[in-house]
């Protein structure tokens, strides 16, 4: 997990870095007030996603136990199968 936590930190911090270094080329200077603002709508927008996902893991952890419990009756009849040639 905190391997996940400072991929998001390098990620914002690096593309803020690019974005105050475009708008320097420019002659724009973003306020403090205005780069908080950034980090603050970029934070928000991941514990969004975040609570989507954790809003649907009810549906998709069924799902996805039952789609591996059919692979593996397929893998057992393509094995049987196999074997009675």
């Amino acid at each position: 997990m905190n391997y996940l936590y400072m991929l998001f930190k390098y990620l914002v911090y690096s593309g803020i870095k690019k974005q105050s270094q475009r708008e320097a080329a420019r002659g724009i200077y973003p306020t403090t007030t205005e780069r908080a603002l950034r980090l603050l709508l970029f934070w928000g927008a991941v514990a969004m996603v975040i609570a989507v996902i954790i809003e649907l893991l009810p549906f998709i952890v069924p799902i996805v136990i039952l789609a591996l419990i059919l692979y593996g009756f397929y893998l057992l009849v393509k094995k049987f199968l196999s074997g009675v040639r």
